[in-house]
């Protein structure tokens, strides 16, 4: 018994310090937590501290000031709204290396980046739609703020390709930025020409299909078109339009010689017969060949007209832009003028308030030094009469003391009073009542 005894006691023994150890082991565990969790929260605050003094000192050497700068130096215009001239990729790429230069923390970074998103949208759209017209003399339809007045479509452009524009920036269209009102003009320019043209070739194309055309028709049909196409004002577009219509004659001609030297052949007609087809072809090929030098000689005109026009327009831009720039100098500098004589009459009413505000406090400090004397006087008065009174007082009991029987004493006390100080003057006069006495 004795032995099961001690064995309990061990057993306990043993599992109490078991336990004991657990709860040692866990509290380990919880201190290397604790001290893990401190370590990180240290850590983020010093990591946090470092990174807004790094903030601050962008904000403070001018960084900040010289990435937005160098964002709204991609534009033309204060306003934000045209690309500036000659506007290259590799400029956007250095300013989008510049605003990653910055503290990724810094909440300016973000809104640069937004900034900088901006100036690539623009830039990509206005990139699609001037490669979607002819450079002339190297000339982008839009550049800057200048606008060409007349342009050109290329010839490789399709339908297509200009809905599929309006499509992927189909959001920014929408809105009312003159950018993109801009460029939805050029794009509908680029419809409205495609259009047209496609309808001048679906015209030649059925002429040249019309069994019943004779040789003698082809001038006055060219005509019919050749009116259509003048009623163009865009003399760029016109000029394309007579290119094409120069190159019809020759080809109706070519049908029509095509078709009558195949019903010729269908009639079994002679060789000589046949020739006499190809000889006639050749006679109006050659006419319409005179027609197709006109009708160039007009469109490299009207080329040269539309540079002119386009020249004159340009020219006519830059001097509005640069009396805009002008005016809005001026305004600049009156509402600076404006705003200096504002703070110079502020400042005068500041000091004036403050002179004024002076000016009481000197009178209120002399009013109560005034009022302080009058009543260190007053109270100067009243304790040297008070003395009088008492000292009067005194004496008269005094003279009543010795006299006697019918003698009397008068005391007459005058008070004077002149300025501010109080004198009292008391004469005292002793007499006997009754006869005066022999001698005396």
């Amino acid at each position: 018994m004795h032995f099961i005894g001690d064995h309990s006691t061990i057993k306990l023994t043993i599992e109490k310090g078991e336990e004991n150890m657990k709860k040692k082991r866990l509290n380990w565990k919880a201190i290397l937590i604790t001290v893990i969790s401190i370590g990180i929260v240290i850590s983020s605050g010093v990591y946090a501290i470092v990174q807004k003094q790094e903030i601050n000192q962008e904000k403070t050497d001018g960084t900040f000031e010289r990435v937005q700068a160098q964002i709204d130096g991609l534009y033309y215009d204060q306003g934000k709204v045209f690309l500036k001239e000659n506007l290259q990729s590799s400029e956007i790429e250095d300013c989008e290396k510049s605003i990653e230069g910055l503290n990724k923390y810094a909440s300016a970074r973000k809104e640069m980046k937004k900034q900088l998103k901006q100036v690539k949208d623009r830039f990509d759209i206005q990139k699609v739609v001037n490669d979607c017209f002819e450079k002339d003399e190297g000339k982008n339809p839009l550049n800057g703020i200048t606008l060409q007045k007349y342009v050109l479509v290329t010839k490789a452009l399709k339908t297509s390709d200009v809905e599929k524009i309006t499509k992927d920036f189909e959001k920014d269209l929408k809105t009312d930025d003159g950018f993109y009102q801009t460029m939805n003009k050029l794009l509908d320019e680029a419809k409205r020409q495609l259009k047209i043209y496609a309808e001048l070739e679906d015209k030649i194309q059925a002429l040249k299909k019309n069994t019943s055309l004779n040789y003698d028709d082809v001038n006055d049909k060219v005509e019919d078109l050749k009116a259509e196409v003048e009623k163009e004002e865009n003399p760029f577009f016109k000029s394309r339009l007579l290119e094409r219509l120069s190159e019809a004659p020759e080809e109706i001609v070519n049908a029509i010689t095509a078709r009558k030297e195949e019903e010729a052949r269908k009639k079994h007609a002679s060789e000589q017969e046949l020739e006499r087809i190809r000889k006639r072809g050749e006679e109006e090929r050659r006419r319409a060949d005179e027609e197709r030098r006109r009708l160039q000689e007009e469109q490299k005109r009207l080329a040269a007209e539309a540079r002119r026009q386009n020249e004159i327009n340009e020219a006519e831009q830059r001097r509005a832009e640069q009396e805009r720039k002008e005016r809005e100098e001026r305004e600049r500098q009156e509402k600076e003028q404006q705003e200096k004589q504002r703070q110079e009459e502020s400042i005068k009413q500041e000091e004036s308030k403050k002179l004024e505000e002076s000016q009481k406090q000197e009178e209120s400090k002399r009013l109560k030094a005034s009022q302080e004397q009058a009543s260190s006087q007053a109270a100067s008065s009243q304790a040297s009469s008070s003395q009088s009174s008492k000292a009067n007082s005194q004496g008269g009991n005094s003279q009543s003391g010795s006299t006697s029987g019918p003698q009397s004493t008068n005391n007459i006390t005058n008070t004077v009073t002149g300025g501010t100080g109080t004198a009292t003057v008391t004469p005292s006069t002793t007499g006997n009542v009754g006869p005066k006495t022999n001698g005396k």
